[in-house]
């Protein structure tokens, strides 16, 4: 295992980051939704806690990685969909970041692009029947203000409780001034969320959502 992959399963097993606020922790019944699966570090914790587990990852190798990490552990109430979550469907490329395959994203562009399928959230929402989402959660490089604004309000009415790490859009290749996590915070309580956040530094915040 690579160091950096360590240190995913590190913050999201042991730290518990996306869980581990009052009101977060994952229960035996939960329906979970995990957009930026990387090698399965989330869907492995969330599996082993919840009754079900959806879990999007468009890498090819950190999706394979994903599946073993899955079948290590025994778990089969896991669906992993080798996709990724967008704020619009079709085909586009995703860039491959130098250190850290878990930084892979759409936005910071290069000859080295690889094409991978795309779905929105309401089209991840339909092609699994869900009508109830118990915890989302999100770390997808960027993605998250393209997927959040596309998604229609009775598809964000069924989701119960969210976890996001937002990214400051000009620190990773977003031309967009608006892309920074004031604004998800603003949409997610329009939305009718109670909101928590934490600055973890200059290019992260850390947002937590529950239905208020």
């Amino acid at each position: 295992m690579k160091l950096t992959d360590l240190y995913m399963a590190v913050t999201c097993i042991l730290e518990e980051q996306y869980t581990s606020r009052a009101g977060f922790a994952l229960s035996p019944g939960d329906v979970v939704l995990d957009i930026g699966g990387h090698i399965g570090s989330f869907a492995v914790y969330a599996a082993q806690r919840a009754a079900r587990v959806i879990v999007y990852e468009p890498d090819a190798s950190s999706h394979a990685q994903l599946l073993k990490n899955l079948a290590a552990n025994g778990l089969i109430n896991v669906t992993a969909r080798q996709e990724a979550v967008a704020g619009r469907s079709g085909s586009r490329p995703i860039y491959p970041a130098r250190l850290n395959s878990a930084e892979n994203n759409f936005y910071w562009g290069g000859p080295r692009g690889t094409a991978v399928s795309c779905v929105t959230l309401e089209e991840a929402f339909r092609a699994h029947g869900l009508e109830r989402c118990d915890f989302l959660k999100i770390d997808c490089e960027g993605a998250e203000y393209e997927i959040l604004r596309a998604a229609p309000a009775d598809v964000l009415a069924r989701v119960r409780r969210i976890g996001i790490e937002a990214h400051v859009g000009r620190f990773f290749g977003i031309d967009d001034p608006s892309a920074v996590p004031a604004t998800l915070l603003d949409l997610l309580r329009r939305a009718g969320f109670e909101t928590e956040h934490w600055v973890e530094n200059d290019l992260h915040t850390f947002i937590w959502a529950r239905r208020a």
